[in-house]
């Protein structure tokens, strides 16, 4: 920040928009000759910036001895373009010199009603740190120097200065409030906008579906304090287990969150549990510090980070893709008329999967056709096997389809007397 101010050690702490003014004019005098302000490239020029260096914000004068400069500073090589802020007031920017990149502690306020966190004001970095327009980038200056001002201890500028943080960001508020007063209210409305929508929250989500072979996971966002749903942080939910999205056909899906929460449905591709793990790829919380190593001006600025990620809660579910029908038969005696009906009790294998029949999503229990054959076994009555035996003869065969857990029966005709054994099986191909 360019300013003429503060210029004695061991001034008072009385606070007031005219806490400087009574600082020995002579002394200003003769020190604004060794006032030099540094030369630096910038991407953008605008009206407000006098100098000519490209920076927006304001050109605050409330005499010929108070006046300052208020908006972004300098981009540094260590913030990746972005622009920067001061928080020394009276020390030279200075973009040739090296520094060291820390984060920025936590915030300290010295004026109420412009009170900021961190993560508060690294959101409104993030948003508005390349904005045009002026009076928002006075603001953000404002706001920054009020929550983070440094003490100035030395300066290239003015030798003898040695300004207590705190008086310095009462020096700033009561140049803008006597100059400028619509920068404060701008910096007001930012600061309820950071209140309100900044990041605290990332859902993990909701399942529907549990125990079934479809449904969706619900209730996908990232949210502000106030619960509200934030619309383009960039989110990844990978299915582990038979699942997957029905939109990707794969068990990953990306995108971003919306203003309001998202819904996405899944299939099973088989049986077993199934977790949802969420990551959020969101902005930094936090602010960069510009330390030089000389004594220029200290700066922060949002540029210079990576995106964080963050992980939400695993839910778990349960899934079930197929089951195992079965079943226990049991035969009658051939009647007068050639006929004999096998009974059969329809099921789900209690060992298989769930042990439950399948349903749709609409609740309905699942078909299931079994195909029935009856074969002449001979002259002797047939043992109890799994197989066939080769040399069985085919009399009959037709289909019988079980809606859920039931009693089935199916009827053929014996050809000649004799011995005859009745197979139910279930065929893939014989599946609607």
């Amino acid at each position: 920040m360019e300013t003429r101010g503060p210029t004695r050690r061991g001034i008072s702490s009385r606070k007031g928009i005219d806490y400087f003014a009574a600082i020995i004019a002579a002394l200003l005098i003769s020190l604004a000759a060794i006032v030099s302000v540094p030369t630096a490239s910038y991407a953008r020029v605008t009206s407000d910036d006098p100098s000519g260096e490209g920076r927006v914000g304001l050109y605050l004068q409330r005499d010929s001895i108070n006046r300052m400069w208020l908006g972004t500073q300098v981009p540094s090589p260590s913030s990746d373009g972005w622009p920067t802020f001061c928080v020394q007031m009276a020390l030279a920017i200075e973009t040739s010199t090296q520094v060291s990149v820390t984060n920025v502690p936590e915030a300290t306020p010295f004026v109420e009603g412009l009170e900021l966190t961190t993560p508060q004001a690294a959101y409104l970095l993030e948003k508005y740190s390349n904005t045009t327009d002026s009076t928002t980038a006075a603001a953000i200056a404002l706001l920054v120097h009020v929550n983070f001002q440094q003490d100035v201890y030395g300066s290239n500028n003015f030798a003898a200065v040695n300004v207590p943080a705190e008086d310095a960001a009462q020096w700033v508020i009561g140049m803008v409030r006597s100059t400028a007063p619509y920068v404060e209210t701008r910096a007001q409305e930012l600061r309820e906008e950071a209140i309100n929508s900044g990041v605290i929250g990332y859902d993990s989500g909701v399942i529907t579906g549990d125990g079934e072979r479809s449904g969706s996971v619900n209730m996908i966002g990232a949210t502000d304090e106030a619960g509200n749903y934030l619309l383009g942080v960039d989110v990844t939910l990978t299915l582990n287990g038979p699942a997957i999205f029905d939109e990707t056909g794969t068990d990953t899906w990306s995108g971003t969150t919306q203003e309001t929460p998202l819904s996405l449905p899944w299939s099973a591709t088989g049986n077993g549990d199934v977790s949802v793990s969420a990551v959020y790829l969101a902005s930094p919380t936090t602010i960069a510090l510009l330390n030089p190593h000389n004594h220029s001006q200290k700066r922060i600025t949002y540029g210079g980070q990576k995106l964080v990620e963050h992980y939400a809660d695993t839910v778990w579910f349960k899934v079930l893709y197929s089951f195992q029908p079965v079943g226990v038969s049991s035969v009658v005696e051939v009647t007068d008329t050639g006929e004999f009906t096998d009974y059969f009790t329809a099921y789900a294998d209690p060992e298989f999967g769930p042990g439950t029949w399948l349903t749709d999503d609409a609740g309905n229990n699942i078909p299931v056709t079994y195909r029935v054959s009856a074969y002449v076994a001979g002259d002797s009555p047939p043992t109890l096997s799994q197989q066939v035996p080769d040399t069985a003869e085919l009399v009959g065969q037709q289909q019988v389809t079980a809606t859920g857990p039931s009693e089935l029966s199916a009827t053929f005709v014996a050809p000649a007397p004799g011995f005859y054994t009745v197979v139910w099986e279930v065929a893939e191909e014989d599946q609607a």
